[in-house]
């Protein structure tokens, strides 16, 4: 039997909050390649996750991803083990020998149970007759019969009326009478003169209700004395469906006078385009389909595409691009659905908003295929390395940076080389709910990152790069709204 290249984990005490995607993009920025069929467990009535998650990695990668474990997402620390059963059946070994030709199995044997006879037959087998097995007289004395079953095997036989053993002689044995039982009476209970008392308990009290401990509270801790544009927030996910209102109160509330809406298929694309015509002034949004989505891209996509562009909302063609990290779509559509929607954004002359991981060759190629005509590209959440940088940088691109900037571990590599990255090149974007810096001012916000914490990431470039706040909140201002057409 063929042994599996790939091995199947099992995933623990992730957020209730985590999605196909999250989990992948974790794993992702974990430097695992190979993780493929992300399965989150869900409740189908509330829509969240149950707490744990299936993936598959290869063999090569399975060391590392148990190192994982104890990682923690969203303030939980992860438990990542091999998972202990699979949803392919065992193979049956092999048969060998007679099996495999076809010969007839033993048969089991079968314990049958033995039926008496009717009165006044008796078997014609000699074994079977009583004269045969000694257990009858000649003057017709009563038999002593074999057991039915195994239970009466170790009985004792029965005494007669004359007291000698065997069976009563005909005519002579008393007829079995029924045992009398007596009714069961009703207990009573017992007085205080008989040692107890005779008044019943007094009921327990209900124990108080289960009171659980309150979630901090969602404070804005930072604010911009500069207008801030977000480029790139996912509020038509469905985390945001319960509370909109109040998430948009603290964006305003932090600074964030403009968000871009990121449409993410067709779908989404239409829900941003409704958002934003609700909140004029507010909001814009992109029109694109993500390559996550690609494997649905059909000759339709690209109609509907141009025709939800057209609306004044719609302000670049994305999120469009190439993942090859987790490759939720294959390959080969992804380049396809990525090339089409490049040709859209030139033929509509409207800006490029592209996703890009561990796919810096094709997107480049792709891009110079259509150099001359084609129009403003930015990098969205970019997360690569100097060499990366320089490349698109080279091109004249320009970089979107997130909350990954100000991880720890994770956005150490970013940090080292951001000097290379001029402010006038630079956007900001929260990528909400995702993508939220190591901040314990914002721990309130680790299960769904908000546009309110984007003056955290300006406070993470500007001690980076040894300036105020103020003067990246103005650059990146500027350099958005002149790309965007704000």
């Amino acid at each position: 039997m063929a042994e599996s290249s790939s091995r199947r984990l099992f995933i623990g005490n992730i957020p209730f909050t985590a999605t196909t995607e999250s989990l992948s993009s974790f794993f992702a920025d974990q430097g695992l390649k190979t993780v493929q069929n992300v399965t989150v467990a869900g409740d189908r009535s509330s829509g969240r996750s149950r707490g744990f998650a299936f993936i598959n990695v290869d063999l090569a990668e399975e060391m590392k991803a148990l190192s994982i474990n104890g990682a923690e997402l969203e303030s939980r620390p992860l438990k990542v083990a091999v998972a202990t059963s699979t949803s392919t059946p065992r193979e049956r070994p092999a048969r060998t020998g007679a099996e495999s030709e076809g010969a007839e199995k033993p048969k089991r044997r079968r314990n049958k149970r033995r039926t008496s006879k009717p009165a006044g037959e008796t078997d014609a087998s000699p074994s079977a007759s009583p004269v045969a097995n000694g257990d009858a007289n000649a003057e017709g004395a009563p038999i002593a019969t074999k057991p039915k079953n195994k239970r009466r095997r170790n009985r004792k036989p029965k005494k007669s009326t004359d007291g000698t053993e065997g069976a009563a002689p005909e005519g002579t044995a008393e007829e079995r009478k029924p045992r009398e039982r007596k009714p069961r009476q009703p207990r009573q209970p017992k007085t205080a003169e008989e040692g107890q008392e005779g008044t019943p308990k007094e009921p327990r009290e209900p124990r108080a209700p289960r009171v659980r401990k309150p979630a901090a509270p969602l404070v804005v801790s930072l604010k911009s004395t500069v207008p801030l544009v977000d480029i790139g927030a996912n509020l038509c996910n469905k985390a945001f469906k319960k509370d909109l209102s109040a998430v948009i109160e603290r964006a305003q509330e932090a600074g964030v006078k403009t968000m871009l809406l990121t449409g993410s298929s067709i779908d989404v694309t239409k829900e941003s385009i409704a958002l934003c015509q609700a909140h004029p002034g507010l909001f814009k949004c992109t029109a694109g389909v993500h390559p996550h989505h690609a494997k649905d891209f059909t000759a339709d996509s690209i109609a509907a595409l141009e025709q939800l562009a057209s609306d004044p909302s719609v302000v670049a063609i994305g999120e469009t691009g190439l993942d090859f990290n987790r490759n939720l779509s294959p390959r080969e559509a992804q380049l396809d659905c990525f090339e089409k929607q490049v040709e859209l954004a030139c033929r509509l002359k409207k800006p490029l908003f592209v996703h890009e991981r561990d796919a810096h060759a094709d997107v480049v190629a792709i891009l110079d295929k259509f150099a001359g005509r084609l129009p403003p590209v930015v990098i969205h959440c970019f997360t690569g390395t100097e060499e990366e940088l320089t490349a698109y940088l080279a091109k004249g691109y320009f970089i979107g940076l997130t909350g990954f900037v100000g991880k720890k571990k994770r956005g150490e590599a970013v940090r080292g080389f951001l000097n290379k990255l001029p402010l006038e090149k630079m956007m900001l974007e929260t990528d909400c709910p995702y993508m939220l810096g190591d901040d314990s001012r914002t721990d309130a916000f680790r299960s769904r990152n908000e546009p309110c914490t984007l003056p955290h990431v300006v406070e993470v470039i500007a001690n980076t790069l040894g300036v105020p706040m103020e003067t990246v909140a103005t650059a990146t201002t500027k350099t958005s709204s002149k790309f965007f057409g704000l």
